[in-house]
């Protein structure tokens, strides 16, 4: 028996990669899935491929976003296998840009999916969740969180997600619900856009489907234990991931003026500054940004 037997589970992007691996495990470990696209095509794809392994699988092409639209994901669990225990809120797409040609448009467009259709596919579940007292939240973020460039849009709705999880973990304890968060790595459709993504030659591929035990395991009762964490799967390595911390404070009693922190602050602070972004190297600007090219 697998480790999700019995639990009635919406993934929603599941039609491709990281989505439908996790789909296809949950399936295998016992769940009934609804797989939901708004491809259908490839939806109906992987609920064949589901089926034929013996799982049990319906579809839904409904998007997160809108609001309505989202709800009629949730209800087709619901309608479906009579309740919904699990929610991995997977959906999602990418328009990278850097800041200054970054367009309204293709802002609006990755917030709509990734934090918008997160709280809506999350809302709607939470509330059927909250009368059955029971439940399991997973949602997907992205180390983008941290900064990566080109991708306002995305890392500020991935960074959104996660402290979304954190509040949901704190408003949901008392009625049982579970909420964690994942930042998955894998080879997949929306990775193959990202530029340059595929030129690193010492880049090592990431199926999809080591990524897949993780979510599945958090998502089991296995994992009753684990609430309002995040987590980051790279392949075969998993690690857990740092929340937001305070660090080293200054205080001065009376509250603080300009002469006292140009005295103190640089003092203190001098040599401890973090470093921003995926890559995490030593903080280099000490010494102040670059001056930019004077032009000839």
């Amino acid at each position: 028996m697998g480790i999700l037997e019995g639990k009635c589970a919406v993934i929603t992007g599941s039609g491709r990669g990281l989505g439908k691996a996790y789909a296809e495990l949950f399936a295998k470990e016992g769940a009934k899935v609804v797989v939901n696209d708004v491809d259908r095509d490839v939806a109906e794809e992987t609920a064949a491929g589901i089926k034929k392994a013996g799982g049990t699988v319906v579809v839904s092409a409904e998007s997160v976003y809108p609001y309505e639209s989202a709800g009629k994901i949730i209800q087709k669990c619901v309608d479906s296998f009579g309740r919904i225990d699990i929610l991995v809120n997977n959906a999602g797409i990418v328009r990278d840009k850097t800041v200054w040609n970054m367009t309204v448009e293709e802002f609006d467009a990755v917030i709509n999916v990734h934090l918008k259709g997160t709280f809506y596919c999350g809302q709607h579940a939470i509330r059927l969740m909250r009368a059955q007292r029971s439940g399991v939240i997973m949602n997907i973020v992205s180390g983008a969180h941290h900064g990566n460039f080109g991708q306002s849009n995305y890392s500020a709705a991935k960074g959104g997600i996660a402290s979304m999880t954190y509040t949901w973990a704190v408003e949901l304890a008392r009625s049982n619900i579970r909420v964690n968060c994942v930042a998955p790595s894998g080879d997949t459709r929306m990775t193959q856009s990202i530029p340059d993504a595929q030129k690193n030659p010492n880049r090592r591929a990431l199926p999809p489907e080591w990524t897949a035990p993780l979510i599945a395991y958090l998502c089991s009762d296995e994992a009753f234990w684990v609430h309002g964490q995040a987590f980051n799967s790279t392949g075969e390595l998993y690690r857990i991931m740092r929340q937001p911390t305070y660090h080293t404070g200054i205080f001065k009693p009376g509250g603080w003026d300009i002469p006292s922190l140009k005295e103190v602050f640089k003092r203190v602070y001098f040599g401890q500054l973090e470093n921003y972004g995926l890559g995490k190297p030593p903080y280099a600007y000490y010494n102040g940004l670059p001056k930019p090219e004077e032009k000839q």
